[in-house]
């Protein structure tokens, strides 16, 4: 005997053909009523047992299909991903001891990080990685010194009464770019490396997409108020296998300005990551602060190189870490 293909037997060979030589259906009389009751021959089709068979193996793939489980569409691997959350999955996604953890706060998340791609996200606040890579470039920068390892330039911007930093360093990282980003990103651990540094919070953190951090600082004279700032950062993967980092001054209501501090402004900047070998980097810190306050812009100006050298402390830090 063969076998369905769904498991129904079927006739032999030889009963095949002998019903085949009969006929493809057969035809009969038989007594009928029609709708009036009246008796009236007719002829009805009746199926041949090849007909019947066919039929039930034509039938029985339908009731197999819809017993049959629904399997999910699998999710899209890595290299279907675009760029940008690909490049996040492969560097830090794909390692959970580089993850970290959303930090919801008390503020609602915002709007433009929701139910978006990494992607979407970063194109929609493209300027601002854009003008961090415009202060990278060498253009109109004056070296000021080196000071531990860290180059350190200041320039005028047209339209702003305060100078631009910036500061460049070599980094060596056991962990890789992932391990520099994760010891950048843990606002917590400031006070551990920069000794002017009273207090640093995390009040909401949804990554990949922004981080907020506050943090407070000491005064340098007992005649200069405190400071404090508030700001949000937003990462970018880059073409070449750099990170840019984007900085903005922020509010925050978990932090409010305080009566006895003056309220810092990061007027525009961040950071760039560049790799130089496996384990190796570059990095760029760059931008303008205003102390706000009644700090003359003079005096501003020339404390501003102070804000270069945070990359130093920074480094320093790093070092003991590895």
């Amino acid at each position: 005997m063969g076998d369905c293909c769904f498991g129904a037997s079927l006739p032999t060979q030889d009963a095949v053909l002998d019903e085949v030589c009969l006929a493809e259906t057969q035809v009969v009389n038989a007594d009928v009523k029609d709708d009036a009751g009246s008796g009236e021959a007719k002829d009805v089709i009746v199926p041949s047992l090849l007909d019947q068979t066919l039929l039930k193996c034509t039938e029985a793939p339908s009731a197999a299909a819809e017993a049959a489980p629904v399997v999910p569409a699998a999710p899209p691997s890595s290299a279907e991903k675009p760029f940008q959350d690909k490049t996040y999955h492969d560097i830090i996604g794909s390692r959970p001891e580089f993850v970290q953890a959303a930090i919801p706060g008390i503020m609602k998340r915002r709007p433009s990080s929701e139910n978006i791609t990494m992607q979407d996200y970063t194109e929609k606040h493209k300027n601002l990685f854009e003008k961090v890579l415009e202060l990278e470039k060498p253009d109109d920068w004056i070296f000021k010194r080196e000071d531990n390892g860290v180059r350190i330039y200041t320039k005028a911007v047209a339209g702003c009464r305060l100078l631009y930093f910036k500061g460049y360093s070599e980094f060596h990282c056991e962990e890789g770019i992932a391990g520099i980003m994760q010891k950048m990103f843990k606002t917590e651990d400031r006070p551990k490396w920069d000794d002017m540094c009273l207090e640093a919070i995390t009040p909401q953190s949804f990554p990949p997409f922004y981080k907020y951090a506050y943090v407070r600082l000491k005064s340098p004279v007992a005649i200069i108020s405190e400071r404090d700032l508030c700001t949000l950062g937003r990462s970018r993967f880059e073409p070449d296998g750099s990170i840019t980092i984007a900085i903005q001054a922020a509010q925050h209501p978990d932090h409010p300005e305080r009566s006895d501090h003056v309220r810092i402004e990061f007027v525009e900047g961040g950071y760039v990551i560049r790799q130089k070998g496996p384990k190796d980097f570059g990095i760029t810190w760059t931008g303008c602060v205003d102390p706000k306050g009644w700090l003359p812009t003079w005096v501003a100006n020339l404390a501003v190189t102070k804000q270069a050298m945070s990359l130093a402390k920074f480094k320093a830090f790093m070092n003991t870490q590895q």
